[in-house]
């Protein structure tokens, strides 16, 4: 019988451990439902926390899921809130309750109008909550078949697109105040495209070229209306046409100070020309005839048109060097650019670039080569860029800016090896450089994507220059990425 004592005091034990195993796993079990329950209560707090309206509704199309934000979005609706409240009967409550404004007069056509829409989601509607704030309202099918809505706060947006709309019946407004304008001015205004084309001009224009006036509407260029008014003795007959419009020609590709000119009727116009930024240009004449026959009006004149002229430049946006945009139209430009990159979702990049070694070319080579070196290095950086918007300015010395809208980084690096490659294959030679014998670039690139965090359009031209130290750092004579 002792084998049946022994058998007794085994079970026995075994029954105690398997107690103990069970009070361990029932604290186990215990320990996991506490952190169950406290990983919910935080990813409901999370979904609460959201500032995105979200709901679930079931297959059956009622009501599963819903977030703080979304209660709150219709007011007293979200005291009726509750599991299972079918889409429709909370539709129909928040027009009884007045909640949807746009429902009122026809509730019941525009409840079967939403009941479809909802149905059948497609793209995100846009609706004016009772608070005023506008909401982006987006439904989306999960894979069990129920369905998911999100709404997104676009009040800021949808305030941007009226301004727009109301800045641009504001400009077409000023448009038509500028033709009214140009009519009424007592001066001869003239207006050619980058073809050379004249694209406007006023009644007295017309008034004081009489004989091509006719074919103004045609658009004809500035050289077949010289050989025109040439052909009908427009011209004085002492000049050789060829040589007044070969004379001419040069004047409008670089115009500088304003010109006395005198007509074969005798009197006097004094022109002014100036490039437009689209490679265009504008010309404005004004008769003077009365003033050259009083030597003091003409002195009074000559101080105001001087004082002018003085304004004139100082308003200038173009770099007196190199003839390219200065720093004065570039930060115009960048301020433009990342509004437009901010309020469209558009990339923006942009490229510092330095002269290698440039002080010892001055020293070596001296300052009128310098300034020659560096017009130079502008005509082949301009060579490179492509597209009307692209812009490139001289930033000051012997660094320049180019301006890349809606251009991401792997198009901005390619443009920054042209550059770097167009340098190299004008072999500019430099005397005292120690990376060789001719001129080279350094380019830093900075590019700005929609989501990136960057808080203004300084941000972006710190890591331009941030990235073109890096290349300096690195041996000069490269493009470093920021």
């Amino acid at each position: 019988m002792e084998w049946v004592w022994v058998l007794g005091v085994v079970a026995l034990a075994a029954l105690a451990a398997l107690a103990r195993a069970l009070r361990r796993t029932q604290r186990h079990l215990q320990a996991l439902q506490a952190q169950v329950q406290a990983d919910t209560e935080r990813q409901r707090e999370v979904f609460d926390g959201l500032d995105t309206g979200l709901v679930v509704y079931d297959p059956d199309d009622r009501l599963v899921l819903w977030n703080r934000d979304f209660a709150q979005l219709y007011g007293p609706l979200g005291a009726l809130l509750q599991v299972g409240l079918r889409f429709e009967d909370l539709l129909r409550h928040a027009v009884q309750q007045g909640v949807v404004p746009e429902a009122r007069g026809r509730e019941e056509a525009w409840i079967a109008e939403r009941l479809g829409a909802h149905r059948h989601p497609g793209e995100p509607l846009l609706r004016q909550m009772p608070s005023g704030r506008w909401r982006r309202i987006t439904e989306r099918f999960l894979a069990d078949g129920s369905l998911l809505s999100y709404s997104v706060d676009v009040t800021e947006l949808v305030t941007r697109g009226s301004e727009l709309e109301a800045a641009r019946q504001a400009a077409r407004l000023a448009g038509a105040r500028l033709e009214d304008a140009i009519e009424a001015l007592p001066a001869a205004f003239e207006l050619y495209d980058a073809q050379d084309r004249v694209v406007m001009s006023n009644a007295r224009m017309r008034e004081m070229y009489p004989r091509v006036s006719h074919l103004l509407p045609q658009q004809p260029t500035f050289e077949a209306l010289v050989r025109a008014n040439a052909a009908l003795g427009g011209l004085p007959v002492a000049l050789s046409v060829e040589e007044w419009l070969a004379d001419r020609l040069a004047q409008r590709r670089n115009p500088g100070a304003p010109r006395l000119v005198q007509a074969t009727d005798g009197r006097w116009f004094r022109v002014h020309e100036r490039r437009t930024r689209e490679g265009g240009l504008v010309g404005v004449r004004i008769d003077v005839s009365e003033l050259i026959a009083r030597e003091q009006s003409l002195r009074e004149l000559n101080t105001e048109l001087d004082a002018a002229n003085r304004r004139l430049a100082e308003l200038s946006e173009t770099d007196a060097l190199t003839g390219i945009a200065n720093r004065r139209q570039f930060d115009r430009r960048l301020d433009e650019e990342w509004a437009r990159c901010q309020r469209h979702g558009l990339p923006l990049s942009l490229l510092l670039i330095d002269v290698d070694h440039f002080k010892r070319y001055n020293d070596h080579h001296g300052h009128p080569a310098g300034d020659a070196c560096l017009r130079r290095i502008a005509t082949e950086l301009q060579g490179c860029v492509r597209r009307p918007d692209e812009l490139l300015a001289r930033y000051g010395g012997e660094e320049f800016l180019l301006l890349l809208p809606h251009t991401d980084t792997a198009d901005a690096l390619a443009l920054a090896q042209r550059c770097l490659a167009a340098v190299d294959a004008a072999d500019l030679p430099h005397g005292d450089s120690p990376l060789g014998s001719q001129v080279t670039l350094s380019i830093g690139v900075a590019s700005h994507q929609p989501a990136a965090p960057l808080p203004d359009a300084h941000a972006l031209l710190h890591q331009a220059d941030t990235a073109l130290y890096r290349a300096k750092h690195q041996g000069r004579h490269r493009v470093v990425q920021a």
